[in-house]
Formats: C-alpha cells, structure tokens, sequence
C-alpha cells in the first residue's frame, strides 16, 4: 500500500490543516488505513469518517481496482434505492468488477458503464459518489468498508 506524508495530504486542500491534530506531526507517514483509522478525542465520528474519506478516495492513496471496486460498492447501495431496477446499472457494476479482477477488458468495461449512464470512469469521481451514498451508507459504514477492502488486499 502506498504511503503517503502530511505533505501529500496538504497538497489535496483538505479543509483544515491534518497538523492540528496530534497523530498527524510533521514527519508524519503512513497509508491510507492509518488515515482511515486515525481518531481523536473530541472529533465526532461521522465528521472524522467524512474527512478521511475525502483524504483517501484519490489515487494518491488508493489504487484505481479498490477505488473502482469501493465505488461498484456504493453504486449497489444506490442503484436498491431506485424505483426501477434497471438490468444496464447490473450489468455494468458486474463488469467493473470482472474489469477490476483482471477478468474483462477496458473497452468492455467502458461500453457497460455507458450502456448504464454513467460518466466516463475516473478514480477522482469516487468520493462524489460517496457524498451521493451517504443516505444509503453513513460515512462511518463507508469508513468502516474502506477499511475492510483495504486489509483484504493487504493479504
């Protein structure tokens, strides 16, 4: 997993500088479930898993297969929401995951996910999905998610 610095989180304009809080020091390194598992006394759950999401859904940190895997994820939660169940929306979210896997190629994957109505892919869309997600999964569930992903493919 890739590591990252304070700096590298500086870089992406988080709201507040990561500094004031005392586990992200100066000389600070680390991957992106130690951003995800950091906590501080005082800082509200859902706000805390809100902000480390925003850290860590880019491909600074995360590697476009997870981010892609984690966004097929929230787009399940999404897609039980509408009133219609559109077999393109299956469709596509099974082919990103063969794609993730290694087991579809980029343009099967891309004719899918536009058959579906979905943007042009990109890893940098993730946390908007996320902010969409967040009736369906508190940032929290999706926190905790991340996680879980996150540790299976350190394995």
């Amino acid at each position: 997993m890739k590591k990252v610095s304070i700096k590298d989180i500086r870089d992406i304009n988080p709201c507040y500088d990561p500094g004031k809080f005392k586990y992200f020091k100066e000389e600070w390194e680390g991957t992106a479930l130690d951003v995800l598992r950091a906590s501080e006394a005082g800082v509200a759950e859902e706000d805390f898993a809100a902000d480390r999401l925003f850290v860590v859904l880019r491909t600074t940190f995360i590697d476009e297969k997870t981010l892609l895997l984690f966004a097929v994820w929230l787009l399940r939660g999404l897609s039980k929401l509408a009133a219609v169940q559109q077999p393109a929306v299956e469709t596509a979210l099974e082919t990103a995951e063969r794609f993730a896997h290694g087991k579809a190629s980029r343009g099967a994957f891309k004719k899918a996910w536009s058959a579906a109505g979905y943007p042009d892919w990109d890893p940098s869309m993730v946390f908007m999905v996320a902010k969409e997600a967040w009736r369906v999964a508190s940032w929290k569930k999706q926190r905790d998610k991340l996680i879980e992903m996150l540790e299976a493919y350190e394995k």
